[in-house]
């Protein structure tokens, strides 16, 4: 099986779909496209990133802001990095820093921590000196810093990586799946991709392999779908691991 060509290879560079509007680049420039492939907002940003709550982050020059779906700045260019609103909060660098703003750009926790990474379900990765811990929308740290690395929750569980092995923790801070994983990704849609030695697979929540380590590499499942490397190819798998498409040579 093909895939069907929706939209035509026009673009440098495209990231997917959200909220209608995908950002596309174009010579030097982003801009969105929607779903027909219209060019609604211009080329003009130097980045530009996905839209949450009807707003998303863009660059021009060295400073990121945030802007509506018309193109208009909402938030003026005052950050040295921005992520999309994830749980109604964006995470942004400032001063050096990393902190969380509101949608009308006020500060909501200062910008305070070395690394910060988005909230989900309410909780998000922070790290403060070496270690990485887990703070609510207060600022105040519920899992504290004792992760050498650690993800945003998806779907109840955080990757985290704990003497040089990843495993996945609840929202109280307790392994719901022990740090095993030389490598590891978000659980999504019920699958999450782990890696041990040189070799992807996908595990359920409850730690049972869906799809054995067999995969080069491997990406986060999708309305279930997920591409994988495999012996050179692309390939695409579903949720048995059964190809569905795969590259030509």
């Amino acid at each position: 099986m093909q895939p069907a060509m929706v939209l035509p290879p026009i673009y440098e560079a495209a990231e997917h779909f959200a909220e209608g509007l995908a950002p596309v680049r174009r010579g030097r420039f982003f801009g969105y496209i929607d779903g027909s492939g219209a060019l609604v907002i211009p080329p003009q940003f130097d980045e530009a990133r996905l839209f949450s709550s009807g707003i998303a982050p863009v660059r021009q020059g060295e400073r990121w802001g945030f802007i509506n779906r018309r193109g208009d700045l909402t938030i003026s260019l005052r950050f040295q990095d921005a992520h999309s609103l994830q749980d109604d909060v964006a995470c942004v660098r400032a001063n050096g820093l990393w902190g969380y703003i509101d949608p009308q750009g006020e500060f909501t926790i200062p910008a305070q921590f070395e690394e910060a990474n988005s909230f989900r379900d309410g909780l998000a990765p922070v790290r403060s000196g070496k270690l990485w811990g887990f703070i609510d929308k207060i600022g105040t740290f519920v899992i504290p810093p004792k992760f050498e690395l650690a993800h945003s929750f998806s779907e109840g569980l955080a990757d985290v990586k704990i003497g040089g092995k990843w495993g996945y923790i609840d929202h109280e801070g307790r392994f719901a799946l022990p740090a095993i994983w030389d490598e590891t990704g978000a659980m999504q849609d019920g699958l999450a991709s782990v890696r041990k030695g040189g070799k992807w697979g996908y595990i359920r929540p409850n730690g049972s392999f869906a799809v054995q380590l067999q995969f080069d590499s491997a990406g986060p499942f999708d309305a279930g779908l997920a591409e994988v490397r495999a012996g050179g190819r692309t390939e695409y798998i579903d949720r048995t691991g059964k190809v569905v498409w795969k590259s030509l040579p």
